[in-house]
């Protein structure tokens, strides 16, 4: 069997982009229609974090991220928003979740996050909710683990702080001469 330099330039050039091809056989014929079979395995890699943000910060000021319930008696709903990237492609990730701990326990802290939209190939946003009712003020953490479908994980976290302030309104007599006046406690 005689190969040309060409089909050995094809060859070498299809061994080295095959990694990037996924794994698919790939058949190069020679000049003489002798055909040569090159196959490869993606080895799985394991997911990662690209971003987390928890919404809302209500106060932008303060550096960091400050969640805060202005009404005690109702639930505070936060949102937890994590961009994952996979090499392997974002289909690869089958689970993300966020835990959230804090000061005092945080019943139902597993959140499933769900698929939100898909960034790239390799990267997509999932979004949970949260209910922050009647929880201590302090620090919290939001961890979030990301799994494949190979059983890889990839983590990172995100902090945030929950308080209450109480709106108290003070409304002038005449509205027409004096602005309404606010004042947080």
């Amino acid at each position: 069997m005689k190969i040309g330099f060409s089909v050995i330039i094809a060859i070498l050039a299809l061994a080295i982009l095959l990694p990037f091809l996924g794994s698919v056989p790939v058949s190069v014929l020679a000049q003489e229609r002798n055909e040569v079979t090159i196959g490869t395995n993606i080895l799985n890699t394991a997911p990662s974090m690209v971003s987390i943000e928890i919404k809302p910060d209500d106060d932008v000021v303060i550096p960091g991220v400050q969640v805060i319930n202005f009404n005690p008696a109702t639930n505070k709903t936060i949102i937890i928003i994590a961009n994952v990237s996979d090499k392997n492609g974002y289909d690869d990730i089958t689970n993300v979740t966020a835990e959230i701990t804090g000061p005092s326990i945080v019943e139902g802290s597993i959140v499933n996050l769900t698929f939100d939209s898909a960034i790239n190939i390799t990267t997509a946003t999932y979004k949970g909710y949260f209910n922050m009712f009647n929880y201590s003020e302090g620090d919290y953490k939001v961890e979030i683990i990301s799994t494949d479908a190979g059983g890889l994980t990839g983590e990172g976290s995100k902090n945030f702080t929950y308080g209450y302030r109480v709106l108290q309104y003070a409304i002038w007599a005449n509205s027409t001469k004096h602005k309404d006046a606010i004042h947080w406690s």
